[in-house]
């Protein structure tokens, strides 16, 4: 059987705020499952990410 090949895990692509974006390494969350949403959090003032996917539990991730 052949798998799709439109789409991956995704990458962090962070903005300037002038149209540029560059690859954050640090920001490698292993995300295997559909997630449908992300959003950004601050916790303690630290900058954390929540990820939702369908039939799943919420995960957070957190800038290292």
């Amino acid at each position: 059987e052949t798998v799709r090949y439109d789409g991956n895990f995704g990458y962090v692509l962070l903005g300037d705020g002038k149209g540029s974006f560059a690859y954050e390494k640090s920001f490698e969350p292993y995300i295997p499952t559909d997630a449908k949403d992300i959003k950004t959090l601050t916790i303690a003032n630290n900058p954390c990410y929540v990820v939702v996917s369908n039939n799943t539990p919420i995960e957070l991730f957190k800038y290292q």
